[in-house]
């Protein structure tokens, strides 16, 4: 019983730990690829293959700076703000 114990925690932490890792992994790679595909979204685009060529790649012409630029940024913190204050959104 009492060397059943620390395996036994140590089982569970090593559960957290990954479960904790596997989201992380996977927050990481969401937060890197929308950032990958939003640049593309820009006039200056972004050089995908840039060891091979400094050609840069980009979906449309979107200019940065604007009043709609403005407009995402201020919705999204507030979407943000109300999530961390557990506001329930309507339409989320």
């Amino acid at each position: 019983m009492i060397t059943f114990l620390p395996c036994y925690v140590a089982m569970q932490l090593t559960g957290i730990i990954h479960d904790v890792s596997l989201f992380f992994v996977i927050g990481a790679s969401y937060g890197m690829f929308s950032h990958l595909f939003l640049d593309m979204l820009t006039r200056r685009g972004i050089p995908l293959l840039y060891p091979l060529t400094s050609k840069s790649f980009r979906i449309a012409n979107f200019k940065g700076g604007g009043i709609g630029d403005k407009l995402a940024i201020y919705s999204c913190t507030i979407l943000i703000i109300l999530m961390l204050l557990n506001f329930k959104v309507p339409f989320l």
